[in-house]
């Protein structure tokens, strides 16, 4: 796999952007004109063309075709921004800013599927083993919560936890979670779905209150 390593903030700072990857996606594996990536991105051409014009001018896109329309593909097949150029002052905050799109795409889908429920929504608070578990979930279903496998209880999951493993254990589900993810990850579906998968050793600090 070719990798391009940026060497210019402003390139950076412009692929660092949501907007700007989603766009350069179609780009990476395959030459398209602005029309042909719109459509494939369900975007008007108009803000493709915006992006397509931004990516070729920081030498991210290149120019395949001229006739009869510009086609583009991404100069790389992959790109490697280092930390100097991210603007962030620490890998912290550049993990965080990394993450928080999907974040509030997660909380967003989520606030929308429990608004379409006509139930009573709260806290349940319950003791599992020595550790609080609290859960959204409506008092009506009796226990049935959106982490259920009931048939009728949405096909979601957001759970979070502190599991208390050995190491070699901790590797185990850590492969047993990534053979899950590529199992599902090719399919083509006709609901999108969003998923993260999480699992971190606690400093000690963590577990102070």
């Amino acid at each position: 796999m070719s990798i391009k390593r940026l060497e210019h903030t402003s390139a950076a700072k412009l692929l660092l952007s949501s907007k700007a990857q989603n766009v350069l996606k179609p780009f990476l594996h395959n030459a398209y004109t602005v029309s042909q990536a719109a459509k494939k991105l369900g975007l008007p051409i108009n803000k493709v063309a915006y992006w397509v014009a931004k990516l070729f001018r920081h030498r991210i896109l290149e120019q395949c075709q001229l006739e009869p329309y510009p086609s583009y593909r991404a100069v790389a097949e992959a790109f490697f921004v280092p930390f100097s150029l991210t603007g962030k002052e620490s890998m912290s905050a550049l993990y965080i800013s990394l993450q928080q799109p999907f974040l509030e795409l997660f909380h967003q889908s989520m606030n929308a599927l429990m608004n379409d429920q006509a139930s009573d929504w709260g806290v349940c608070i319950s003791l599992d083993h020595k550790d609080l578990i609290l859960t959204l979930t409506d008092e009506a279903r009796g226990g049935i919560t959106l982490n259920s496998r009931q048939p009728d209880a949405p096909a979601t999951v957001n759970l979070w936890g502190v599991l208390n493993l050995d190491f070699a254990d901790a590797k185990a589900m850590q492969h047993e979670l990534m053979n899950v993810f590529q199992k599902y990850f090719g399919r083509h579906g006709a609901q999108p779905y969003l998923l993260r998968l999480g699992n971190v050793p606690l400093q000690p600090q963590s577990n102070q209150s």
